[in-house]
């Protein structure tokens, strides 16, 4: 079978889908705009996480929210748009690589959703009380444990993540003949 360029992802390698065998063009390995999106959203993610989170408070990053605090009003609408685009970001880089079938977005966004989810869920107040209990619980993630007890629980970051995830798999599916269409 030959396969066009535009077929074939920058290592000269195609993904053949279901349709692949009847003489459809395989789907590239990589969708480079879905990428560049997600790594898009990062970046406005973690320029609103340098105004709206406290100083120092992501435990990997010294020095993140140091550009100051923004008003509390505006911290209630910002608050929780790290953790909407966190999961909105990485949905769509994720998938740019491991595709864009159906089965693929919801593993994808549906994954990350969770990862977003279960984080905020270890900072409830209980958790970080047991591990403050059980420090060799997480001795060998020293990071994860600073995050479990610096952080702060809020149900509004729970939300946050689902929409992200949610937004993620809706622009995914609305979007996917056009992303394979190079």
């Amino acid at each position: 079978m030959k396969i066009s360029a535009r077929g074939a992802n920058f290592l000269g390698r195609t993904a053949a889908g279901y349709g692949a065998a009847m003489g459809a063009t395989p789907r590239p390995l990589f969708e480079p705009r879905a990428f560049a999106w997600g790594f898009g959203w990062l970046v406005v993610g973690f320029a609103v996480y340098q105004v709206a989170r406290p100083p120092n408070s992501i435990a990997f990053l010294p020095g993140s929210g140091a550009f100051g605090h923004l008003p509390s009003h505006l911290i209630s609408l910002f608050g929780s748009a790290p953790t909407f685009v966190h999961a909105l970001a990485f949905s769509l880089m994720s998938a740019s690589i491991v595709g864009t079938s159906r089965e693929r977005i919801a593993l994808v966004c549906g994954g990350w959703g969770a990862v977003d989810v279960a984080f905020e869920v270890v900072q409830l107040p209980a958790f970080g009380h047991w591990l403050l209990l059980h420090p060799a619980a997480f001795s060998a993630l020293p990071i994860l444990r600073a995050y479990v007890i610096r952080g702060t629980f809020d149900n509004a970051d729970i939300a946050a993540a689902i929409l992200g995830a949610g937004f993620a798999a809706l622009t995914l599916t609305l979007n996917k003949e056009e992303m394979n269409d190079d």
